[in-house]
């Protein structure tokens, strides 16, 4: 196939490109190189410096464009990972190297045994996947000295429509400073007076509130609700938020909730389910799974199988506490985390 934008020419270069590009991509400033050439890495060129979770580690593998990555070099690095001196979350084989489903079988099978045994996920970024993140990472274009023509036009938005978009920005600041104090009188306990500031809002501005600020008003809304005792009215602003920001860990995890509040427990476990995949490192989603697993062995798969970021999750422990059909034993050392 053809290529649409020029590979590294060596390692150093793919190693430093890797870095700039996963930095924006990731939205992780604190990655950085790990060590240097010709000392002990454990496989890994980078990883997150800062206190995120969980932890990232990443491979750099340059190789020709033309061939593909062996699957047996796919095991050795992650063989090399798992001696790494922390507990690693997720560790990315980044590769100049073009697709092969023998690779992806691999990755494939060693995260399902990762899985088993609480290990960290790992995700391969062959130069296919590498160009779809390129065309969203301006910074990455810049490293490769190109610049896509998404990005151009993206760019071009910008500077024809700058007074547009200060206008709205001051607009949708505005409206999040004023939910900003329904979220504080709520807190206080003044349910009251936060009523009143929402009816407000909606009132006088609600035509022009932002997705994200329809998502605060309905979750705020549905708080007042669910203190007043009002729960079916709840979990419907809570199903209508998850409207407004679709892509949300925290609307996700708001859904699986909304299903509980109606009593639907299967559509609950349905939509957490679901939702897991997309959402891997949620300890939300994954708890709302254990709260409404239909069957205490579905219960005791996913407690026992969770991945390793959320071994000492409290979240996850609470929801595992809450279950009615563990048995007296396990409930106490649950209890006595």
């Amino acid at each position: 196939m053809a290529y649409r934008y020029r590979q590294p020419g060596n390692e150093d270069s793919f190693e430093e490109f890797c870095l700039v590009l996963l930095r924006e991509h990731w939205s992780l400033p604190t990655l950085d190189r790990y060590g240097h050439r010709g000392e002990r890495q454990n496989g890994v060129d980078l990883v997150d410096t800062g206190s995120a979770s969980p932890l990232r580690g990443v491979q750099c593998k340059h190789h020709d464009l033309t061939k593909t990555l062996p699957p047996q070099e796919v095991t050795d690095e992650v063989e090399k990972a798992r001696t790494f001196p922390e507990r690693l979350g997720e560790f990315a084989i980044l590769t100049t190297a073009k697709k092969s489903t023998q690779a992806q079988q691999r990755v494939r099978q060693i995260n399902k045994e990762h899985a088993a045994k609480g290990l960290f996920i790992v995700r391969l970024f062959t130069w296919d996947d590498i160009e779809r993140i390129l065309d969203e990472c301006p910074g990455g274009q810049e490293c490769l000295g190109v610049q896509s023509p998404r990005a151009l036009r993206r760019l071009l938005r910008a500077e024809v429509q700058p007074l547009h978009d200060g206008l709205r920005t001051q607009s949708d600041d505005l409206h999040g400073a004023e939910l900003d104090e329904v979220k504080k009188q709520i807190g206080d306990g003044n349910l009251q007076l936060g009523a009143l500031l929402l009816g407000r809002i909606r009132a006088k501005a609600w035509d022009r509130l932002s997705p994200r600020n329809r998502y605060r008003f309905c979750t705020f809304s549905a708080d007042v609700e669910m203190r007043q005792g009002n729960e079916p009215r709840a979990a419907q602003l809570l199903l209508e938020a998850k409207t407004y920001q679709p892509n949300d860990d925290n609307a996700a995890s708001n859904e699986i909730v909304a299903y509980e509040l109606l009593g639907n427990l299967a559509k609950a476990f349905e939509t957490a389910s679901s939702s897991m995949s997309a959402h891997p490192h949620s300890a939300p989603i994954y708890a709302g799974a254990l709260r409404t697993a239909s069957s205490h062995s579905e219960f005791n798969r996913l407690f026992e199988t969770r991945p390793d970021h959320f071994r000492d999750d409290p979240e996850i422990w609470l929801a595992a506490a809450g279950r009615q059909d563990i048995p007296p034993e396990k409930a106490e050392a649950i209890s006595a985390r």
